[in-house]
C-alpha cells in the first residue's frame, strides 16, 4: 500500500500528458502510485500511457463523463493512504510529495502548498500561496486548486468525493464539504508556504470548465447547496 495515490484525469491531451506523468515519477519521495484516468479520449492517450514501463503507473479508461467522475474513478481504484489530483497539462516539482508528507506529519487529513502559474512560453506570471480562507471554510488556511493539496482517503470518502455532475468549480465544491468536516472531526489541516506545482495558464476558452454553461451550473450548484455557508462572507458570496 503506497502512502500517496496521484490521480491524473485526462481528455485528449496525449501531447502533454507525458510531462505530467514524468514530473510525478521524478519525485524525491517514491512511496506513491499514479493512476491515469482516460476520460474517453479519442487521441493516442491509451498508447502513451500503456507504453510507460514503470510499474507505479496504472491506466483506467472510461466513457467521457467529466473531470469529477474521472477523479472519483481514480480514487475508487487507488490504494494510497492519501490522494492528490494533478491536471494533465500541469507539472509538479521533485519535492512536491516529500514536502507535503512532512506537512502532514502523520496525523493531518489535508495539506496544501503553493502554485506557480506559467504561460505557454514557460514564463512565470504569478505565484499563489495557501492563505486564510475565512469563515466560509471554517477559517482554515489552504489552497484548493489542481495538485496543490493532498487529502487522506478516509477524509475524501467521508466528504463524499467530487460531485460527478460538476464540470467547473470542482475543487471549491469539495473544499466546502471537506474543511468543515475536518473541523467537526478534529482532523488537522496544514499548509506550507512553498510553490511546488507548475500550472499552465491557458486562455479561458481553451479550458472546457470555463464554458459559460458549465460555470453557470457550478455557481448555481454552490448557491443551492452551500448558500448559507457562502453567506458567512458577503464578499465571497458575491463571486457566485
Amino acid at each position: 500500500m503506497p502512502e500517496f495515490s496521484v490521480v491524473i484525469s485526462t481528455y485528449n491531451r496525449a501531447a502533454v500528458l507525458p510531462l505530467a506523468i514524468d514530473s510525478v515519477l521524478a519525485q524525491e519521495l517514491d512511496d506513491f502510485e499514479v493512476l491515469v484516468v482516460d476520460d474517453g479520449s479519442t487521441d493516442q492517450t491509451r498508447q502513451v500511457v500503456t507504453s510507460i514501463t514503470d510499474a507505479r503507473v496504472g491506466y483506467v479508461h472510461q466513457p467521457n463523463a467529466g473531470p469529477s467522475a474521472a477523479r472519483n474513478a481514480g480514487v475508487s481504484r487507488s490504494s494510497g493512504r492519501f490522494v492528490a489530483f494533478l491536471d494533465d497539462d500541469d507539472q509538479v516539482l521533485p519535492k512536491w510529495l516529500q514536502s507535503l508528507a512532512f506537512a502532514l506529519d502523520g496525523n493531518a487529513a489535508v495539506a496544501s502548498c503553493g502554485q506557480i502559474v506559467i504561460d505557454s512560453s514557460g514564463r512565470r506570471t504569478r505565484t499563489l500561496f495557501p492563505k486564510p480562507l475565512g469563515p466560509v471554510f471554517d477559517d482554515h488556511v489552504g489552497l484548493f486548486v489542481g495538485a496543490t493539496y493532498v487529502v487522506s482517503r478516509d477524509a475524501f470518502d467521508a466528504a463524499g468525493g467530487f460531485n460527478d455532475e460538476l464540470h467547473s468549480l470542482t475543487h471549491t465544491s469539495l473544499a466546502l464539504r471537506l474543511l468543515p468536516l475536518c473541523s467537526a472531526e478534529g482532523w488537522p489541516v496544514r499548509s506550507i508556504g512553498e510553490p511546488l506545482v507548475c500550472h499552465l495558464d491557458r486562455s479561458p476558452v481553451e479550458r472546457l470548465r470555463n464554458a459559460p454553461n458549465r460555470l453557470l451550473a457550478g455557481c448555481t450548484h454552490l448557491l443551492d447547496h452551500h448558500g448559507e455557508q457562502l453567506a458567512r462572507s458577503p464578499e465571497y458570496l458575491s463571486n457566485f
